[in-house]
């Protein structure tokens, strides 16, 4: 069964312009991430990696479900997302070096606390709903304002205690989300829309694997390059259809059979969080063939 088959409310809504052009930047952060590890990395690089990407991804989710949740197309929610996407442009940015150089691990702290005034600003509204649908003041005060002003803060913090700091206020983050049960927002999720962005998102990172592929063979023009450059697109190939006939529609049967705050409590597990495993390994994935690729016929990579 193919995802068009599955029936459930919501399912004719998709991706609008701005949010296809918000990913953009991802393909960016993809592209500086997978370069972090070609080569020969190491147990540190792969830290450094994870370390790296799960504010951006965590971000990513959060405006993802925003966006889900509160159709919006008015000059406001353009310039929020616009003013989000520049500020993970400059966390990007700061990717290379950013866990030595204290310049760029401020401007990526600063970057991130930018982006947390904006989910700020695109969940306030909601605290002024009817009673029913309402979200405590005090959820997007304290998820988003206060994270905010500690992200800013931690930029004047010494490296490497900065880190220290970040994974503190990611994990406060996480609880906050944790303990809440989807008050308001479960009668609002668009379970169609949420998994089509969750799969785009998958195939930005696909995309990063196919683009190291075709510049590694540009590098190395060999035929063992060009030998192993076919494995690996047979690979990808693999993967995206074992994804998108099995693992997305899978998760589109099950959120669109969920009702009320178990269908929200599923759809921030396994999008938010089991999806952040499969896009790493997707972009180290794809560092590992462009190395395979450019090295192909050396002694130590037969």
């Amino acid at each position: 069964m193919s995802a068009q088959t599955v029936r459930q409310p919501h399912a004719d809504r998709h991706a609008g312009w701005l949010e296809l052009f918000f990913d953009l930047v991802f393909v960016a952060f993809a592209a500086q991430l997978s370069h972090s590890l070609h080569g020969d990395p190491g147990p540190r690089d792969f830290a450094v990696f994870l370390a790296l990407y799960f504010p951006p991804w965590w971000m990513w989710i959060n405006l993802t479900v925003s966006a889900n949740l509160f159709e919006d197309d008015s000059p406001r929610r353009r310039l929020l997302m616009l003013s989000a996407m520049f500020c993970l442009a400059a966390m990007a940015a700061a990717v290379p070096e950013a866990d030595g150089d204290a310049g760029r691990a401020a401007v990526y702290a600063l970057g991130y606390a930018g982006t947390r005034l904006v989910l700020l600003g695109l969940w306030w509204p909601a605290t002024r709903l009817p009673a029913a649908l309402r979200v405590p003041r005090w959820r997007p005060l304290s998820y988003c304002l206060v994270s905010a002003l500690l992200w800013a803060a931690s930029a004047a913090v010494s490296l490497p205690w900065r880190y220290a700091v970040w994974a503190v206020l990611l994990t406060a983050e996480m609880v906050l989300l944790l303990t809440a049960r989807g008050r308001g927002v479960t009668g609002r999720l668009h379970t169609g829309h949420l998994v089509e962005r969750v799969g785009l998102f998958v195939i930005i990172v696909l995309g990063e694997s196919v683009i190291a592929l075709v510049t590694s063979t540009d590098h190395a023009w060999t035929a063992q390059a060009g030998a192993v450059a076919t494995l690996g697109f047979v690979l990808l190939a693999v993967l995206w259809w074992s994804y998108f006939d099995f693992g997305s529609t899978s998760a589109e049967l099950m959120l669109g059979s969920a009702e009320g705050s178990r269908a929200y409590l599923l759809a921030r597990d396994v999008s938010g969080f089991l999806h952040f495993f499969v896009t790493a390994a997707v972009i180290s994935m794809a560092a590992g063939l462009a190395t395979a690729v450019e090295e192909a016929g050396h002694a130590h990579l037969p």
